[in-house]
């Protein structure tokens, strides 16, 4: 895609008549390639389709400031010229990167901590430790276009319910985790109601987890009963890792597609 960029980009140039270069996207295989100079150095930036044009050019001018202010024009060609970017990298990130949060709730002991570790590409865990009240996961593979997700994983127990209303009005999206047994999906049910009311406007997403489980509700009817969309999971499965990630980046895209 790369080559794809610079053939379109160097057509695109030869066109250009000031040295004043527009911040415009180029559009290549379902991204958008915006780019900009630095002199003879060429900073390109990948974003998502559906990120507003404008929006990404101002972070992008943004960073541009930043990074100048801080390493300087020359040694930023220098820091470009090394095998690794990953000065220029972490400081454009702040700048550029827009915080989502995605939070998981439910109750102790259907899974939460372990879809969390899916996510990770760690080892599930051997025995149950409850979360206590709050655990807070930045996932590499979770950047999607400009928006790095931030993954919140809340404590179940009844004693820190105090806590969710805080938590909810603050959050993107919500995943509400049910171990797919009929009781808890009703008891899930009832935290549905409690972030409807405390949240209203946050999109709900339900992951039916256990699904290996003898007599686990299917995926189906947990939707049919609480009234959301809903994805079945085994998150001690490590080879669901994919498909876990896959269902939380179209939440994602479904979330900022109607922003």
């Amino acid at each position: 895609m790369i080559r794809e960029f610079l053939r379109a980009y160097k057509e695109f140039m030869s066109h250009v008549q000031s040295t004043d270069i527009p911040t415009l996207p180029i559009h290549i295989q379902g991204a958008k390639y915006i780019f900009t100079n630095i002199e003879d150095l060429l900073l390109v930036f990948i974003s998502h389709m559906q990120d507003e044009d404008n929006r990404v050019a101002e972070k992008v001018k943004t960073a541009l400031r930043m990074l100048v202010g801080k390493y300087g024009t020359e040694h930023i060609k220098e820091l470009g010229n090394n095998d690794t970017a990953e000065p220029i990298e972490d400081l454009i990130d702040n700048y550029i990167m827009s915080k989502l949060k995605v939070s998981l709730v439910g109750e102790g002991g259907v899974g939460k901590t372990t879809l969390l570790r899916l996510l990770k590409g760690s080892a599930p865990p051997t025995e149950y430790v409850p979360t206590i009240a709050l655990s807070i996961e930045q996932i590499e593979a979770t950047r999607y276009g400009t928006y790095s997700i931030i993954l919140w994983d809340f404590a179940g127990q009844e004693r820190f319910r105090r806590l969710w209303t805080i938590y909810f009005r603050g959050s993107d999206i919500v995943f509400i985790i049910t171990d797919s047994t009929l009781n808890n999906v009703i008891a899930t049910k009832e935290i549905l109601d409690v972030i409807r009311k405390d949240a209203p406007g946050v999109p709900v997403w339900a992951i039916a987890n256990k699904q290996d489980l003898e007599g686990a509700l299917s995926p189906e009817l947990v939707e049919r009963i609480l009234g959301i969309p809903a994805f079945g999971m085994v998150a001690i499965d490590q080879t669901r890792k994919e498909e876990m990630l896959q269902i939380l980046l179209d939440a994602v895209d479904r979330y900022i597609g109607t922003e």
